[in-house]
């Protein structure tokens, strides 16, 4: 259940930051494609340039079909064989947002606690983007978030940012590249 709930806040997340770029459903004219999952009873928040809220969103796979009143998405992309509905009873949905300075991935490993529950701390508070500002062991720190990203397990954007006396530690003044 909680893997599950972990997945849908992180869907929701990554999802909204492509909102701004809808059509909204009063222009889209129609669609014969259902939608996979409709989140309603919500505020959509969608950040476009006239600051729109509205009510419903419908997704199909890993796309956002349209964003409109409750009424609107149902209607339009409610399959009962296909869609699952979610009421959201007033939560608000949002973007994601990008904490531009954090040592939360670090501190995870270091104190044990895995990067899941890290990812689990951002996704609560609304991140899904994090710029990792404390990595200094590349064996430690760095090797860890790339196995897990490898195997899937990292659902967090993190951009890592050595510290400066590790990024060169054969001493040749040239920064190391790590290629996943």
């Amino acid at each position: 259940m909680k893997s599950s709930r972990l997945k849908i806040i992180f869907l929701i997340h990554i999802l909204m930051f492509f909102v701004p770029r809808l059509n909204y459903i009063e222009s889209i004219g129609g669609s014969s494609e259902n939608a996979d999952l409709i989140f309603y009873n919500t505020d959509v928040i969608t950040l476009d340039n006239d600051s729109t809220v509205t009510q419903a969103i419908a997704i199909h796979g890993s796309n956002i079909l349209a964003v409109g009143s409750n009424k609107e998405i149902i209607d339009q992309y409610y399959d009962d064989l296909k869609t699952k509905l979610y009421s959201l009873e007033g939560k608000a949905v949002l973007p994601g947002f990008i904490d531009g300075h954090t040592h939360l991935m670090v501190w995870a490993l270091k104190e044990n606690r895995g990067i899941s529950e890290a990812q689990e701390l951002a996704f609560q508070h609304g991140y899904t983007t994090v710029v990792e500002k404390l990595a200094s062991d590349i064996e430690q720190d760095i090797e860890p978030l790339l196995a897990a990203e490898q195997a899937g397990e990292l659902k967090l954007r993190v951009n890592i940012f050595p510290s400066y006396n590790e990024a060169y530690p054969d001493g040749n003044g040239l920064p190391i590249i790590i290629q996943t």
